[in-house]
């Protein structure tokens, strides 16, 4: 993908299990990443370039990602 959060890893991906035939089973994969507004057409071409389906698109209102050192003196300043 053309951009992602830094230090983030890289995509989400996790089975996504259905019941056929009476039994369980995990054909299909759910599939997070995150992209800014101008490159979400080119990420959802790609997306579907690979096969990919049923493309959900939700706005990033927050990201937390690991804990800064700021935050962290913080929380030990108020005794937290």
């Amino acid at each position: 993908m053309p951009f992602s959060f830094p230090p983030s890893t890289g995509p989400t991906v996790s089975p996504v299990f259905c019941k056929r035939d009476g039994k369980v089973a995990s054909d299909f994969y759910a599939i997070v990443i995150c992209v800014p507004k101008k490159a979400l057409y080119k990420s959802v071409r790609q997306l579907r370039a690979i096969g990919g389906s049923g493309v959900l698109i939700s706005p990033l209102t927050y990201i937390f990602d690991e804990e800064t050192p700021r935050w962290c003196n913080l929380l030990s300043t108020l005794g937290l």
